[in-house]
């Protein structure tokens, strides 16, 4: 089964052709990609001119001297991003790894379409989790690693001061109070946040001040109740009641905490959807486990199979949810693989993206009105 993963990941995710909804920007800004030897001296290395990373600059230009084409890039990162996951799944001790897998595979795939940058920045970081517990100095050097290819990463290290925090039913209580509460109020925490940095704005701080201030303006959506809401809740509770007669490993602790943070992001970020989403994601690996979790936190006999039904179920409904959406249907279907394309596709790949992008300009300008 591990097998079957790898090779459906590096084939069908490696080797995808113009897939989803930011490929164009990443092909065109490959292509115009700053020689190395300029790159390295400073020109264009700025996040400020042009919002991205100096660490992805540096790759996409090293790649491009070497004379890979764009999707042989991506198929790089893809080996990265795989072999990063694998490792981490391979040197762990935590319980139902087949499942754990196959529900960070659906989280994570289809989002990671649009996300590369993002995607490295998470698969370092990956690296900072093996083990008995979190080496601060290997910790911090991996997220500024991280930082140097999406300057999101930060968030990981406002986990480190949070995973170090004894977890009692009385905290899961408090997490499950917050959550609730977010479902109906929301709490302008980012443009509080923003207006407060305003003033000390100077350089790289005031691109990404000026880029959280586009988000706010541009994407503001909230989300009540919802089928993710409700699977939330349920294993917030579970959590709660079992707790105390949970034996975890030092990775299934932080692997829970991850889930508690993932919580608490969404808590108190949801005045901006998109934000919420972009920093949530680096804990996708928190919720997969809490599924991998389901056998010791359901005590009846029918557990094992619950443990199975269950995540199928979630599968089942990501991907109809997923593809309900316009936009997406246009943007990650039909599946193109690189290897099967030619000329006479590229036309339908035109029209199918701009009409993506139009449907997805609606959205937005509705978002706005």
């Amino acid at each position: 089964m591990i097998a079957v993963g790898l090779f459906i990941i590096l084939f069908f995710v490696g080797f995808r052709y113009k897939i989803g909804s930011d490929w164009a920007v990443y092909l065109q800004g490959y292509n115009e990609v700053v020689p190395l030897g300029q790159l390295l001296g400073g020109k264009n290395l700025n996040f400020s001119d042009d919002f991205t990373e100096p660490g992805f600059k540096i790759v996409s230009s090293l790649c491009s001297y070497l004379g890979m084409n764009f999707f042989m890039f991506v198929f790089l990162i893809t080996v990265f991003n795989t072999f990063s996951l694998y490792y981490f799944i391979y040197r762990n001790d935590f319980r139902n790894k087949l499942v754990f897998l196959a529900i960070i595979l659906i989280l994570t795939v289809f989002l990671e379409f649009d996300i590369l940058r993002q995607s490295i920045a998470f698969h370092i970081v990956l690296f900072g989790f093996i083990g008995n517990r979190i080496k601060p100095v290997k910790f911090i050097l991996l997220v500024v690693l991280a930082m140097m290819f999406h300057y999101t990463a930060i968030i990981f290290l406002f986990f480190y001061v949070f995973q170090r925090m004894k977890l009692t039913r009385r905290k899961i209580l408090f997490f499950t109070i917050v959550y609730v509460i977010s479902l109906f109020v929301t709490i302008p925490i980012i443009t509080s946040i923003l207006l407060a940095l305003k003033p000390l704005a100077g350089g790289v701080l005031s691109a990404v001040i000026e880029k959280g201030s586009n988000l706010v303006a541009n994407f503001e959506l909230t989300r009540n109740i919802s089928f993710t809401s409700i699977l939330n809740l349920a294993f917030l509770c579970l959590l709660y009641m079992r707790w105390n007669k949970l034996e975890l490993t030092a990775i299934e602790s932080t692997l829970v905490k991850m889930f508690l943070f993932y919580i608490l992001l969404i808590s108190t970020l949801k005045e901006v959807q998109e934000v919420a989403d972009r920093f949530s994601y680096y804990y996708n690996i928190g919720i997969a486990f809490m599924f991998a979790l389901l056998s010791s936190l359901i005590t009846f006999r029918a557990r094992n199979k619950i443990l199975l039904l269950v995540p199928m179920l979630f599968i089942l409904m990501r991907l109809f949810l997923h593809f309900r959406q316009e936009a997406i249907v246009y943007g990650q279907t039909p599946y193109r693989n690189y290897f099967f394309m030619d000329e006479s596709d590229e036309l339908e790949i035109r029209v199918r993206y701009d009409k993506m992008m139009t449907i997805k300009q609606a959205e937005n300008d509705g978002k706005k009105d």
